[in-house]
């Protein structure tokens, strides 16, 4: 089988996949699940299809993350010349005058620093100003971050062939730049217009930080196997290398949308004539310590990646098309968990009240475990996890430190639900987001954390409540509502503990 999907050319494979697992979960449906035409079932179908996406997503990217091997990006072991470069640090009133002193600690000989800051508060402009760098400023803030870097990029952009971005909290190695020019400068590469690093965390100090970085392991190892040889990379805007000329040669990054990291390189990707890679060169960012942070975050990336709809995506790659559905897919779920929690207490209350005194009965439950319904649905809810644990075994994460971190991760989605859900509504009313960046923000208390996602805990906890009235026909529902019932005190633990 390995050797039959590696004859595939790497453009065709992951499509391949995806298609065949999507058209087998429509066959499960259409044999296993009987339909009638109602309002309520056209919901329950637009749901299932919504599963079966991203069930044949994320089982294609691990199937080809356990069989492939990493896409490898060649360099040069040692530079001849060192053209000029510049490294710019973006910044708007989230100023940590440490993380900045350190950008010039790099050993690159030719290298120029400039903060492009964007900072409105007195207090951050004077600690900018402090720093040996040179500091540009506009006089206005139009275009997001896109038009800060452009208002450097037109008037200096010139004199250096490569540039490397930066945010506010980013903390670059010594060698960092001279690393990527050691890729840039490679003969091979002379079509790859962005190089992106692996960056991890710097701020690991409690385990909300460090349950987040997990899993790093395995995203990095898709990046490098899969995205990379898949031509599918897209920019995540910051601790990377761009080619000037070709950045100039798009118009500059794209203005029209807050995410510029991806409107930028889709540009760069539209018709194949450049490529965007990423190389095992490690850099580090300050991920959020607590909810808050974590929240506002969030609800700003979907917002922004909704802000993408429409986006031209006209001469991309359809593996580029699927990476851009994948995103969309991810920060859709709060809506689609909502909607599919909303009518799993409907279902469960309308059999409660016609049959009130079903209870599972040892014979109930055999005859539920042998029909074929029930493998059916064992195997849709349990072979993604089943594939994903082989995969991060493989790649040295402890068992117990897999299963902590989906624990995490699923009381973080929870305590989200609302946050997200009320910056799309701003997104759909036509407003704007305004321009800001993720700022550190207070531990929250349980009381705060309840007030925060209350939405979402009270909607889980009805949904758990509607399952426990009606458990012979809903008893699957319990392998991950439990759990997530428990979702502000597990949040309100690990935001607090130490390593």
């Amino acid at each position: 089988m390995k050797k039959i999907l590696l004859q595939c050319g790497d453009n065709s494979l992951f499509l391949i996949i995806f298609f065949l697992l999507f058209i087998i979960v429509n066959l499960g449906y259409y044999y296993f699940l009987a339909f009638s035409f109602q309002l309520s079932t056209l919901f329950y179908v637009w749901l299932l299809e919504f599963a079966a996406l991203g069930f044949a997503y994320e089982c294609t990217e691990i199937i080809l993350g356990l069989i492939l091997r990493e896409s490898d990006v060649p360099h040069v072991n040692k530079l001849r010349d060192y053209p000029p470069v510049a490294l710019l640090c973006v910044t708007c009133d989230d100023i940590d005058t440490n993380i900045l002193k350190n950008l010039g600690h790099q050993t690159y000989p030719n290298l120029h620093i400039f903060i492009l800051d964007d900072s409105q508060r007195k207090e951050s402009r004077l600690a900018v100003d402090s720093l040996e760098f040179k500091v540009i400023r506009r006089s206005g803030r139009i275009g997001y971050k896109a038009g800060n870097l452009n208002h450097w990029l037109f008037r200096y952009g010139s004199y250096f062939p490569y540039f490397v971005v930066a945010d506010a909290d980013s903390l670059l190695p010594d060698r960092f730049v001279e690393q990527m020019v050691c890729y840039a400068k490679h003969p091979d590469n002379h079509k790859i217009a962005i190089f992106e690093s692996l960056i991890h965390a710097w701020n690991r100090g409690n385990g909300f930080v460090r349950l987040q970085s997990i899993m790093k392991p395995v995203v990095h190892r898709n990046k490098l196997r899969l995205d990379n040889r898949f031509e599918s990379t897209l920019s995540v805007g910051h601790n990377n290398l761009y080619r000037t000329a070709i950045v100039m040669d798009i118009g500059g990054f794209n203005e029209n949308y807050i995410a510029e990291d991806y409107a930028t390189s889709i540009e760069i990707l539209r018709g194949r004539k450049w490529l965007c890679r990423t190389v095992p060169v490690i850099s580090y960012e300050r991920l959020p310590a607590n909810l808050n942070e974590f929240a506002k975050r969030q609800a700003r990336w979907a917002f922004q990646t909704f802000q993408l709809l429409n986006l031209n995506i006209s001469g991309l790659p359809w593996n580029v098309r699927l990476k851009i559905l994948g995103t969309l897919h991810n920060y859709l779920m709060p809506i689609v968990a909502s909607v599919g929690m909303i009518l799993l207490v409907f279902f469960n209350l309308q059999r409660w009240m016609f049959s009130p005194n079903l209870y599972l009965s040892q014979e109930m439950i055999g005859v539920l475990i042998k029909s074929k319904f029930f493998l059916f649905w064992l195997m849709y809810l349990f072979l993604p996890f089943l594939l994903r644990t082989i995969l991060t075994l493989r790649e040295g994460v402890a068992i117990g430190e897999y299963l902590r971190s989906i624990l995490f991760h699923s009381a973080l989605f929870v305590a989200t639900i609302w946050p997200v859900i009320r910056r799309l509504t701003t997104f759909w009313t036509g407003d704007r987001l305004g321009f800001n960046a993720t700022s550190k923000a207070t531990c929250p208390s349980l009381l705060q954390i309840l007030k925060l996602g209350g939405p979402g805990f009270a909607l889980t906890w009805i949904a758990l409540l509607s399952v426990i009235l009606n458990p012979i026909f809903s008893a699957l529902n319990l392998i991950w509502i439990l759990p997530i019932s428990l979702s502000p005190l597990l949040i309100y633990y690990y935001q607090r503990s130490t390593i």
